[in-house]
């Protein structure tokens, strides 16, 4: 049963004879009265920083929840980001990497291209030095027979001039 101080101040006992001074009882009853409505208003007291405090809890709790998911969702986010970057990073190169083949490849069909040219070009030089050569001979050749049909031609001259009459001009003939 639950005492209130309402019922302290309206609390009656019976008096006995070699009893307890009635006047004596009441003040004691007064002031456990009075500690009790202490005691209660007190107990409120706690009890409302208690539901204060519980709703303050919750509500903490409430952002720290909210604080996690916005730190899990950003840490997702950051590492999805991340991995994107990394992706595309990584297709970046592969593809950098395969132009970069591909123009080593053709600088290297070009330089063979090159060399084939040039060897072709020597293969022409030698073949034209060898014709001129040969040009230079043959002209000398010419030379000579020309040099030869001229010593025949004078030779000849000298003969007919020889065999010519007197008093005609072997170069004339008359």
């Amino acid at each position: 049963m639950k005492i209130s101080p309402l019922d302290l101040r309206q609390a009656q006992f019976r008096r006995v004879l070699r009893g307890f001074d009635p006047d004596e009882v009441v003040r004691f009853l007064d002031l456990v009265r009075i500690e009790m409505e202490t005691l209660r208003q007190e107990n409120q007291a706690l009890r409302d920083e208690l539901q204060q405090a519980l709703r303050r809890l919750s509500e903490f709790r409430e952002k720290e929840g909210m604080l996690r998911d916005a730190l899990l969702t950003a840490q997702r986010v950051g590492d999805d980001l991340k991995s994107n970057a990394q992706r595309e990073a990584d297709l970046l190169i592969g593809d950098a990497e395969l132009k970069a083949s591909k123009l080593v490849g053709e600088a290297m069909h070009k330089v063979q291209e090159l060399q084939s040219q040039i060897l072709d070009l020597r293969h022409q030089k030698a073949a034209l030095r060898e014709g001129i050569r040969h040009l230079i001979a043959q002209a000398g050749h010419w030379v000579d027979l020309d040099e030869e049909a001229d010593e025949e031609a004078a030779q000849r001259d000298q003969n007919l001039h020889f065999f010519a009459a007197p008093g005609q001009d072997s170069a004339t003939g008359a």
